[in-house]
């Protein structure tokens, strides 16, 4: 671990990492993988597909491939310089590293409010999977799909929180074998529901595009159900093993990364297409239960009832345990790139390493995200078009790296170890997010970007005494970012306004020209962060001499 001022803590390593003692890493393969796995495989499958039904009827499917498709561009560039760099709360490091503070700054509150809101949206959810026992817990009207928790249904979930704080103050350890256990058995119950669903009661006719219910199936609410319905934040989690690199292995990362965003990806498709294949025969019901719970019932499962009724508590709860792992690791991180104050942020504590004060302030957040907002769709939607955001900067950062390395970088390299194999790829990627984001619509791209930029003026505001000497600098070459953010959400304003009762902005000539933005400022910005680490460099020695000591 590096601190602000460029110096290494005791018993850490030369490249920032954190390994375990003796030299060993703290996480084995199968605990990555199962750290991946269980970070994605939350409430999202149990949620989500009734609301990405609803905005994309039988074409809802196609929402989960296209999250996929496009998370998994960004998976494989965020692998490919996690295996190069790695190093713990990279997604918070990679940025400040290759684009400066303020970029860095940016970019890691949008990663703070992604992590920190899943902790009181999976407690939410563990709530609600309770709703179908303690009606108490939830409002909700038989003819109404809407659960929002009662003021007890939120004190049991400030609870929820409370263990998952617990568990993750015993260490990192500690979590992965927890961890583990869950595992199995979150994926096991929804690979059997899929599988029971296909042989119980299942038609589907693929070429039938008749809409049920109202829905539509626009390539516009397709893609708005990526991010709106909670597509993207279901796979949200694959990132944990990045998040964790610096203590595992960096050979087994890519594995990990790709096992745990590709088998969900596979088994949430073919859970939508199953829920889909049972709206003929009635099969989905609102009230207090699940929408799969609502099926099994339907097609006289009560058995695979039951055990949805127990996974809608178990998934979640161990999604959370492992998400308050990944926010601690990235506010470690941004504390040492001076990004937030207090530095006791980036302190770890006993033999376990665990960082105590990170923990508390991700505890904090969440707890205030929980009382504020009380339902799982609204703070998905959210979370989904940051993330975004947050993942696909990778592909800047990867490309910046690439360009600017010296002989000697990376503790001694000899060769250049970015290859141009991701040329193309890390463009697609950010294109791909920024197309996402503008789909999500006025509202939801309204709340993400106040939510980031609000987060990221009080991490300037309360590291305002630590700031780099070089200020303008940094602010310069942050321009582009904002700039970037600025365009998009005009051109969705625009493509909002219907004067007349015709959209001044087509959809699909809004589409084109919101991939034409994401192009043009992924090149933009690799461009103004070469310029960066090049004037970086002219000035001193390097990076780490560039911050001033806030202690």
């Amino acid at each position: 671990m590096v601190t602000a001022a460029g110096s290494r803590a005791a018993g850490e390593s030369a490249d920032g990492t954190a390994p375990g003692r003796g030299g060993r890493p703290l996480i084995g393969q199968f605990g990555l993988i199962s750290m991946a796995m269980s970070g994605v495989i939350g409430s999202g499958w149990l949620l989500a597909g009734q609301d990405a039904f609803n905005m994309a009827g039988d074409w809802a499917w196609v929402s989960w491939v296209i999250g996929a498709a496009a998370l998994g561009c960004m998976a494989l560039v965020m692998v490919a310089l996690a295996t190069r760099r790695p190093h713990n709360g990279a997604l918070v490091r990679w940025p400040t590293e290759s684009s400066g503070k303020s970029v860095g700054t940016i970019i890691g509150a949008g990663l703070v409010v992604t992590f920190a809101a899943n902790m009181p949206t999976e407690a939410a959810a563990v709530v609600r999977g309770l709703c179908p026992q303690v009606h108490s817990l939830c409002t909700s009207t038989p003819d109404s799909s809407d659960h929002r928790l009662t003021w007890t249904g939120v004190l049991l979930a400030a609870a929820v929180m409370t263990l998952v704080f617990s568990i993750n103050w015993l260490g990192l350890t500690v979590v992965t074998k927890v961890n583990v256990a869950f595992t199995v058995a979150k994926f096991v119950i929804p690979l059997g529901t899929a599988v029971l669903l296909f042989c119980f009661k299942f038609h589907w006719n693929p070429l039938d595009t008749a809409p049920h219910g109202g829905t539509s199936s626009s390539l516009g609410s397709v893609l708005k159900a990526v991010t709106v319905a909670g597509v993207v934040f279901g796979f949200t989690g694959f990132q944990g093993p990045i998040d964790h690199a610096g203590e595992a292995n960096p050979r087994h990362l890519r594995r990990a990364v790709l096992i745990g965003l590709g088998i969900p990806a596979v088994l949430y498709t073919a859970l939508q297409v199953a829920y889909i294949g049972h709206l003929p025969f009635g099969g989905v019901t609102h009230g207090m239960d699940t929408p799969y719970m609502s099926i099994a019932r339907s097609s006289m499962l009560p058995w695979l009832a039951a055990a949805l009724f127990v996974d809608g508590m178990a998934s979640p709860f161990a999604t959370a345990l492992v998400f308050a792992s990944f926010v601690a690791a990235e506010l470690r991180t941004a504390a040492e790139q001076g990004l937030v104050k207090p530095l006791s942020l980036s302190r770890t504590y006993g033999s376990r390493q665990v960082p105590r004060v990170a923990l508390i302030a991700n505890f904090a957040l969440g707890m205030l995200m929980l009382l504020l907002l009380h339902d799982w769709e609204s703070i998905v939607s959210a979370t989904g078009v940051i993330a975004l955001f947050v993942y696909s900067y990778t592909a800047v950062s990867y490309t910046v790296f690439r360009r600017t390395w010296q002989q000697g970088d990376g503790d001694g390299e000899a060769e250049n170890p970015f290859r141009r194999t991701y040329a193309l790829l890390a463009p697609l990627s950010f294109t791909l997010a920024t197309v996402l984001a503008y789909a999500a619509g006025t509202k939801n791209l309204s709340v993400a970007l106040a939510f980031m930029f609000g987060v990221a003026i009080l991490a300037f505001v309360f590291a305002r005494n630590a700031v780099e000497v070089r200020r303008r600098l940094h602010q310069r070459r942050a321009g582009w970012l904002i700039g970037y953010f600025a365009l998009l959400y005009g051109l969705r304003l625009l493509g909002s306004w219907s004067p007349g009762g015709h959209l001044l902005l087509p959809q699909a000539a809004g589409i084109c020209l919101v991939a034409a933005l994401g192009l043009g400022a992924y090149h933009l910005g690799v461009a103004q962060s070469c310029r960066y680490k090049q004037e970086l460099r002219t000035l001193d020695d390097g990076p780490a001499a560039a911050w001033r000591d806030p202690a």
